[in-house]
């Protein structure tokens, strides 16, 4: 048994040596994924869910949109279809720092970490 397992089996204060101090968790804080009024307007603005025309607009200005309002905007723009491509954006994003769509302006742009 490792230590990990081992140490919730261990009294309060009574650790051994070298046991782990603290856990990281990565992953984005609670209050970033909250849907705001600014993040209501992303939801219920038609550019922000179009393919294609959302790319544009958010290169044009620059604004982003968190992936609650994309998923629930494209939801209610492209049904379940909609809610499926928003949530294979949102991972892709998540684990690349850039959507699809921003993928795709790197690649027009000649962007090496696109």
């Amino acid at each position: 048994m490792n230590d990990l397992q081992s140490l919730s089996a261990y009294p309060v204060g009574a650790r051994p040596e070298g046991a782990i101090e603290e856990v990281i968790v990565k992953g984005k804080k609670a209050e970033e994924e909250d849907l705001t009024f600014w993040g209501f307007l992303d939801v219920i603005k038609p550019l922000q869910h179009i393919p294609v025309v959302n790319t544009i607009y958010r290169e044009m200005t620059g604004d982003e949109i968190k992936a609650p309002a994309k998923m629930i905007g494209s939801a209610i723009i492209g049904g379940p279809v909609g809610l499926a491509v928003a949530m294979v954006d949102s991972a892709i994003e998540d684990t690349t720092g850039k959507d699809l769509g921003g993928h795709t302006m790197a690649m027009f742009r000649g962007d090496s970490e696109g």
